[in-house]
């Protein structure tokens, strides 16, 4: 079942509607996102003041609100035009100044080494082409950038959760169709092998879980179904928190240390040995 990309486009105007499913990115996931980026770049010991960083795959705009107001200097790409227009109309409205863009994640409009932080966070599953897209980012990353990473990890567990249960299951579903596609779920042993082809060694990796266990999520879904629960409440009792448990969603980041295939390949046993220790049980 291929993804439905055009969906961001129909559901734009719903972006910043607490009735909407969007909504639930906005509660449930946004807040987990921007605690990990403040606790990556805090670890790092990097000024937080002038940094440059772009997010791809916007949406609405989100988690480039969040990153102006922390960051100062954000600039957010999505190939939704109608996402964009929304992220827009609503930057203006809380007058902050984010800069926007239609494009690609396979093709992004930017020079080269011109970003500090490249932002992939709910994107890389929706991707045609994930190395491009990997490629794109270390292109435009300055070198020692980052990338700042969450995405959907393919298991039978997400499987039962985000498709089943959330997308086709007549009961429960609350999701449009083809919002996912179980296939384009990345494990995270494969995208650190991805990331490790464009000169980007992962650092780390932290599961992103629900707040209640899969039964009373199950419990809520139905509530939420039967007009009981708003998707704003819903959302609000489910928000993800950082974890050792990456079976359903995760986030993490690389550093670019390269982007020769042959120095990529001589990277030191250590940062090879953290890799594989970090995802053989995965």
């Amino acid at each position: 079942m291929p993804v439905d990309n055009d969906l961001y486009n129909r559901e734009a105007h719903t972006w910043w509607d607490e009735d909407s499913f969007l909504h639930i990115l906005r509660v449930s996931v946004n807040p987990v996102r921007v605690e990990y980026i403040e606790d990556i770049l805090s670890g790092l010991g990097w000024d937080k003041n002038g940094l440059r960083v772009l997010d791809v795959g916007c949406g609405g705009g989100y988690l480039p609100e969040e990153l102006t107001r922390l960051l100062s200097l954000t600039t957010g790409v999505d190939s939704s035009r109608a996402s964009i227009a929304a992220a827009r109309a609503h930057a203006m409205q809380t007058g902050l100044q984010v800069a926007y863009r239609v494009a690609r994640a396979e093709s992004l409009p930017f020079a080269d080494a011109v970003f500090d932080v490249v932002t992939c966070c709910d994107v890389l599953e929706h991707v045609d082409d994930l190395d491009r897209t990997l490629d794109e980012a270390a292109r435009v990353l300055k070198p020692g950038g980052i990338i700042i990473y969450d995405t959907i990890n393919r298991t039978f567990m997400t499987w039962l959760g985000v498709i089943f249960v959330a997308q086709e299951f007549p009961l429960t579903r609350f999701f449009p169709a083809k919002t996912h596609d179980w296939h384009m779920f990345i494990r995270p042993d494969e995208l650190t092998a991805a990331l490790l082809r464009h000169g980007i060694v992962n650092h780390d990796v932290r599961g992103m879980s629900s707040a209640v266990n899969p039964l009373h999520n199950f419990w809520l879904i139905l509530k939420m179904k039967w007009d009981r629960l708003s998707y704003r409440e819903y959302s609000i009792r489910t928000q993800l928190h950082l974890s050792h448990d990456p079976t359903m969603n995760y986030i993490g980041y690389g550093m670019l240390e390269g982007r020769d295939l042959k120095k990529t390949r001589a990277l030191s046993v250590s940062a090879r040995a953290f890799i594989l220790s970090n995802f053989q049980s995965t």
